[in-house]
């Protein structure tokens, strides 16, 4: 993000100590009127996490800044945001539902494997390799599901203050 002193000065900058900083300097910098834009032909450097481990830890905090920008800014948590933790308790109600009504719990599981499937081919196709087509599948997993732990965590830290 690049912005002018004017813009920090008379929004307050980075004033969150942590979880949703960005976010939320990004909301008021709106608020305040300014002009924000995607300028296409700038180079920006993004940090990797170089495993699984801590892929999932920097999802988990990004699901908790979620719930700490709609402390801040009500209705910042929208439908699309929920959509890990959807997909994190669906799995568990499709396990549930295969005994119970097998025809839910075998449809369930399809959409979750058609799901994988595509990110398999997807993967695979993009960068002409099935270790990456396997790879991407277990990051998705990884990626939702951690997502949908840190906001959990983050509303359960909320509750317990």
């Amino acid at each position: 993000m690049g912005i002018s002193r004017e813009v920090f000065e008379q929004t307050g900058g980075y004033n969150l100590p942590n979880k949703g900083e960005d976010i939320d300097f990004s909301i008021r910098i709106i608020e305040a009127g300014f002009k924000v834009g995607l300028i296409e032909e700038a180079f920006v450097y993004h940090k990797r996490r170089t495993s699984l481990k801590q892929f999932f830890k920097q999802l988990n905090f990004f699901g908790q800044a979620r719930i700490n920008v709609n402390r801040l800014h009500p209705g910042e948590l929208r439908l699309v945001h929920l959509f890990p933790l959807i997909f994190t308790l669906g799995i568990p109600l499709v396990a549930i539902l295969i005994p119970l009504v097998p025809e839910l719990g075998r449809l369930g599981l399809a959409v979750y494997l058609l799901y994988f499937l595509l990110i398999f081919i997807e993967g695979t196709i993009r960068n002409r390799s099935i270790v990456v087509g396997v790879v991407g599948v277990f990051a998705s997993i990884v990626q939702l599901t951690a997502y949908a732990a840190g906001m959990v965590a983050e509303v359960l830290s909320d509750r317990s203050r």
